[in-house]
């Protein structure tokens, strides 16, 4: 998955819960399907309170993503422990913007919140049910301005932090 030392372990979670939720699916790919629902399910997480602050009502939200993966093809006959789970292209593309965003806002970690802002930009089945719910950019940009204040990234553990 690149290198995990760049990951704090709020993201690092929400990967193997991306992963895991891929499994359990006997999906080929871990996608920002996955990707989402795991940031949406860490209820302590960034992203949940975002959402809130964003007045989505998250079990709604959770509810649609888990009938978007009903879609997925799923992986014939292989038993989900042994069959092998790839990243998909638009995750790649997730991760790659993840970096950029906290690049952009001076953060030494990816953390849930760059996944997320990565998530409403990169194209993707995850990104169009985000803009169903007008979960804009900037809009999130804002809130996490307020919610994070001056605080930079700069350990794995900053969601920890009080």
């Amino acid at each position: 998955m690149g290198p995990q030392n760049n990951f704090t372990t709020r993201a690092q979670e929400a990967l193997q819960q991306a992963h895991q939720l891929t499994a359990e699916h006997n999906h080929q790919e871990i996608t920002s399907l996955h990707l989402l629902l795991a940031l949406i399910r860490q209820k302590e997480g960034v992203v949940s309170g975002l959402l809130q602050k964003l007045e989505i009502p998250s079990g709604t939200l959770e509810q649609e993503l888990e009938e978007e993966l009903r879609f997925i093809p799923y992986a014939q006959g292989g038993n989900s422990a042994t069959a092998q789970i790839y990243i998909s292209k638009e995750i790649a593309q997730v991760l790659n913007q993840a970096d950029k965003e906290a690049k952009k806002i001076g953060d030494e970690y990816i953390s849930t919140e760059h996944l997320f802002l990565a998530l409403i930009q990169t194209p993707s089945p995850a990104e169009k049910i985000l803009n169903i719910y007008r979960v804009e950019y900037e809009s999130v940009l804002k809130i996490l301005k307020t919610l994070r204040g001056t605080h930079k990234v700069t350990d794995p553990d900053p969601e920890s932090k009080g």
